[in-house]
């Protein structure tokens, strides 16, 4: 326990304050000065230590009593907590005992009426046995007329899978129908337009040329893109002299062929056991070209080529039934050998009678000299359009 902190006193003002000292102060200056703090040294410090010594001993009691204070601030909120939590538990077990005993009374119904259906079950007549019992036998005829019914599904089932197959193969055929329009209006297309869906046939098509639109540009490059009746009446007259051109020359083909003179050969035979076809084909670049035939030969046959309005020459080579290559060659620019010349003069020739005589002018030739030879290598390959005219026969019969 702590001391009692002693008061001060008046005798100790009386003695250490500076009412005590004498009137004139005869020490030095150090001595002169602590008269003046002597009652604070000695007694108010001795004092005030006492007090703060004390109260520093109460500073550890005094958090424990706060400490204490916050906890039981704090139990107490939880006992009120708890006391409303009671409150609510109490109000839950209220309202739970309502529950049972409405529960209760439930209870007591559903065991009334339990006995009330029990009482009707064990009833024969048209208790819930008999009647049960004419249940499953309405179920069990119901069940044999649905087995009927399956029965009578299962077979229009069957039947719908076949009319199903039988459809499906419909549909096949008419797609095959469908297809088989298709390609024939693609062959339509080819024949009309020398197109396939829109694009330009390329040159193993069947149709590349016998298309219309190949004679039609091929009879443009004749006559020109503009036809007058004229020039029409003038093409047709053209292409009859050329069918009579060749028809004539099928038949010295044939003569020649029954007189074993073909191509300087000992061929004999029938004119029937000669195959031989024509046309006419665009050269599509330079170098060597293949070109297929419309349709195959059975061996291999001979052909002859012959360019239109070309100055140059043609080459085959690689004939077989379904086609050759061939190459277009001319001369180089500039390289074509020396030209020609032609030396002339003039003489005159009397006329007339010799009453009224005359004379005409005369053209003379001194000299010819001939056209050099080009010199060797001086041909290129082109790619110029040029319509190459093809005859290909093959001689069937016996040798």
């Amino acid at each position: 326990m702590a001391e009692q902190i002693p008061k001060i006193t008046a005798e100790q003002l009386a003695q250490k304050g500076v009412v005590a000292a004498p009137d004139r102060l005869t020490g030095n200056p150090q001595e002169n000065k602590m008269v003046f703090d002597r009652l604070i040294r000695e007694v108010v410090a001795v004092a005030v230590n006492m007090a703060i010594d004390v109260l520093n001993e109460m500073i550890p009691a005094e958090n424990d009593r706060e400490t204490a204070e916050a906890g039981r601030a704090s139990a107490e909120e939880k006992r009120a907590q708890a006391e409303a939590d009671r409150v609510t538990a109490e109000k839950g077990r209220e309202d739970a005992e309502g529950r049972r005993a409405t529960a209760e009374t439930e209870r007591n119904k559903a065991e009334e009426a339990r006995n009330r259906a029990e009482q009707e079950r064990v009833n024969t007549t048209d208790g819930i046995v008999a009647q049960a019992a004419q249940q499953a036998q309405a179920a069990a005829a119901s069940a044999s007329q649905a087995s009927r019914f399956v029965t009578d599904a299962a077979a229009e089932v069957t039947k719908a899978k076949e009319q199903v197959t039988e459809a499906a193969n419909q549909v096949k055929l008419a797609e095959k129908e469908v297809d088989h329009a298709n390609e024939k209006v693609e062959d339509a297309e080819a024949w009309a337009k020398g197109t396939r869906n829109g694009v330009e046939v390329d040159e193993n098509d069947p149709t590349y040329q016998n298309n219309a639109k190949y004679y039609s540009e091929q009879a443009e490059s004749t006559v020109g893109p503009k036809v007058t009746p004229e020039q029409l009446n003038e093409a047709i007259k053209t292409v009859n002299q050329r069918i009579e051109g060749v028809s004539q020359e099928v038949e010295e083909v044939a003569s020649s062929a029954k007189s074993g003179n073909l191509g300087g050969g000992c061929f004999t035979g029938e004119l029937e056991d000669i195959d031989f076809r024509m046309g006419s084909l665009v050269n599509t670049g330079a170098g060597w070209n293949s070109y297929s035939f419309p349709t195959s030969f059975e061996g291999t046959p001979h052909v002859i080529l012959q360019p239109e309005s070309f100055n140059g020459w043609v080459q085959i080579k690689n004939v077989n039934p379904d086609g050759f290559l061939y190459c277009l060659r001319k001369f180089q620019e500039g390289q074509n050998g020396a030209e020609g010349s032609v030396t002339s003069g003039s003489y005159y020739t009397a006329s007339g009678t010799s009453s009224s005589s005359g004379h005409t002018k005369n053209t003379l030739v001194n000299a010819v000299t001939l056209p050099g030879a080009p010199v060797l290598p001086t041909t290129d390959t082109t790619e110029e359009p040029v319509v190459i005219h093809w005859f290909a026969f093959e001689f069937n019969g016996e040798e």
